[in-house]
């Protein structure tokens, strides 16, 4: 089973994984950012923002049936805020806590944040070939 975020140019999807990588603890560089204070929102309307802050939702689910069901009482939140100066803390159900419980708490799930094989992230046609020929030559 995946999921796929799909859209024309523009529509926001890079902004969106950005938001996941984000929470998931990836440096600004690699969410299209030089520092973590560069994805606080500024403009003329809103320009004294201090912070950034994305939050998800997480809830199992029972797909044995014929429609999938919410597991009653397995929803929790992970988050992450940062501020100007660059610090951010992350969340667990809005308490405050470090990365390595957040990662630890996504590897019960099957999400191994410190191993990249949870998202498959856009990549360049000529990256792909790259791998194809590097895989070919491996075999």
């Amino acid at each position: 089973c995946f999921s796929a975020i799909i859209g024309p140019n523009g529509s926001g999807k890079s902004n969106v994984i950005d938001s996941i990588l984000f929470v998931f603890g990836y440096r600004a560089n690699k969410v299209r950012a030089k520092k973590l204070s560069a994805m606080i929102h500024s403009s003329a309307k809103f320009p004294n923002v201090q912070c950034c802050s994305v939050e998800m939702h997480f809830a199992l689910c029972n797909d044995k049936g014929s429609q999938p069901a919410l597991i009653p009482g397995s929803e929790f939140t992970i988050g992450r805020t940062a501020f100007k100066d660059n610090a951010s803390y992350y969340t667990i159900d809005k308490r405050q806590t470090k990365f390595k419980e957040v990662a630890d708490l996504l590897k019960k799930y099957k999400v191994d944040l410190r191993n990249n094989r949870f998202l498959i992230l856009q990549i360049k046609e000529q990256e792909l070939h790259m791998g194809l020929k590097d895989f070919e030559l491996l075999h």
